[in-house]
């Protein structure tokens, strides 16, 4: 029998987990954190307890009450009875958050099967992290809850990650353009029906063959269930509430291209004058987008050390190196820019030969474009730029809190005299695309999941299922 169980990724964006059910064998497609549920309970400085375990998660239902999936240590504090791993592994369609980020609180036991790319990227972002127990992807040390911590009480473990193709089914892996490196979808042959699942996946990015590829191979299978991401599929609606919360929303760019030649012209039109830009971290394809637009402007990138360091340890896959760059330090504790005060991560990035303190970031502003999310915003306050341009190249706030923050974040532009650009390109298929892909395939059943616009595909597709969180489906 193969059923599927779908565990979050219903009627919302982000927080994909399905259980893939064939005989003896057990997958999870994803394993990723819902940022609007833990939104609902939680804030930045308001956040699960350390010292719970997993306890905060599962009383919020931020994780499924299943057995035989999490780490013993992490239930400990619950009072969830431990079971021996009965889940055969994770099949993990690309390294966000939304789709990758419960797998720290996993048995680590249970393998991830990715691409190389998604495993590398991973790693980075936990060594580049905070360092709970929530960012324990590759590696971490077993916590000896309700005891006293010392060295010989740390029990340490390494996660195997493996290739797609090992996990058990026959499952064949294809590369598709996403806004992060390292994303695929995949087509499975279980004992009785063919699954395909996009994960997240655009046909307009700089990979957009990878992704017609992809699509063309499933549409010469006798595909059973088609699961896609319908990210988009009510953009109206979404366009409706960003009016709603910060007037008129902008126009989203049809092309990575698009956002290269925008950007340009408006860093072209600030010719002597301080330019800043804020995109996803973990954006390679914007990362090089800009590092091109600075090069045609004559100018140079800065980036933070987090940024830098992904760039160290991805060069390869990312195509640029450091050389490219400026490394950014900003100041910490007391200023000093001792190596103690940075994280280990950081202290190699001090010493590189563009690493540059923000005095000469200061004397050279118009000579570069300089990143800065929101929250690295209190670093203007050093820099004391009186005019200039900040380029937001990310998406829009759709979040009454995202909408409170982004009022911040004008008020500091504002301040510090900085026009707002706003040029962005989704990473994400168009309404459109996603009922073509649907026809093309012609599967015998359609389920949306990363959507609000379930009902959308309830009304444009005949044979869609808007699934039931926790309730399994069988195939065929």
């Amino acid at each position: 029998m193969t059923t599927l169980t779908f565990y979050g990724g219903v009627n919302e964006i982000g927080g994909n987990k399905i259980l893939l059910e064939d005989r003896d064998i057990k997958l999870l497609l994803d394993f990723g954190l819902n940022f609007a549920r833990m939104g609902k309970y939680y804030a930045e400085f308001l956040q699960p307890r350390t010292s719970s375990g997993l306890n905060d998660y599962l009383e919020f239902e931020l994780v499924p009450r299943l057995g035989g999936l999490y780490r013993e240590d992490l239930l400990k504090p619950t009072g969830m009875a431990y079971v021996e791993p009965s889940i055969h592994g994770v099949l993990l369609s690309h390294p966000h958050l939304d789709h990758a980020g419960c797998i720290p609180f996993l048995d680590w036991r249970v393998p991830v099967y990715c691409t190389d790319a998604a495993r590398r990227i991973i790693k980075a972002y936990q060594e580049s992290s905070r360092g709970g127990f929530d960012s324990e992807y590759c590696y971490g040390k077993v916590r000896p809850f309700g005891e006293y911590v010392s060295p010989n009480k740390w029990e340490e473990f390494e996660r195997e990650f493996r290739s797609p193709e090992e996990a058990g089914l026959e499952v064949r892996s294809f590369e598709v353009d996403h806004s992060t490196l390292g994303a695929c979808g995949c087509l499975i042959h279980a004992s009785e029906g063919t699954i395909a699942y996009t994960g997240d996946l655009r046909l307009h990015g700089p990979r957009a063959g990878l992704t017609r590829e992809f699509i063309r191979s499933v549409s010469e299978e006798d595909i059973d269930v088609l699961i896609i991401e319908g990210t988009r599929v009510e953009e109206g609606e979404e366009d409706q509430l960003i009016e709603r919360l910060l007037g008129r929303p902008q126009p989203k760019l049809e092309s990575e291209e698009e956002v290269g030649r925008r950007s340009l012209e408006a860093v072209g039109a600030a010719a002597g004058q301080p330019v800043f830009v804020d995109f996803p971290p973990r954006d390679f394809d914007r990362l090089r987008t800009f590092c091109e637009v600075a090069s045609m402007a004559g100018r140079r990138l800065a980036l933070p050390t987090k940024l830098a360091y992904y760039v160290r340890e991805l060069s390869d896959i990312i195509g640029i190196g450091l050389d490219e760059f400026v490394v950014y330090v900003g100041q910490r504790e007391l200023g000093s820019y001792d190596e103690r005060e940075y994280h280990k991560w950081e202290r190699e990035l001090l010493a590189l030969e563009d690493s540059r303190r923000c005095d000469w970031i200061r004397e050279h502003m118009d000579e570069l474009i300089i990143y800065m999310d929101f929250y690295s915003l209190q670093n203007l306050v050093d820099l004391k730029p009186r005019r200039g341009v900040y380029i937001h190249a990310a998406s829009e706030p759709i979040t009454e809190e995202q909408a409170i923050d982004f009022r911040r974040f004008k008020s500091w532009l504002e301040h510090f005299n900085l026009s707002y650009r706003y040029f962005h390109s989704s990473g994400h298929l168009s309404r459109d695309e996603v009922f073509e892909v649907i026809g093309q395939v012609d599967p015998k059943r359609v389920i949306p999941v990363h959507t609000r616009g379930s009902e959308i595909f309830a009304r444009e597709v005949q044979n869609a299922m808007v699934p039931e969180e926790g309730v399994a489906y069988s195939l065929p």
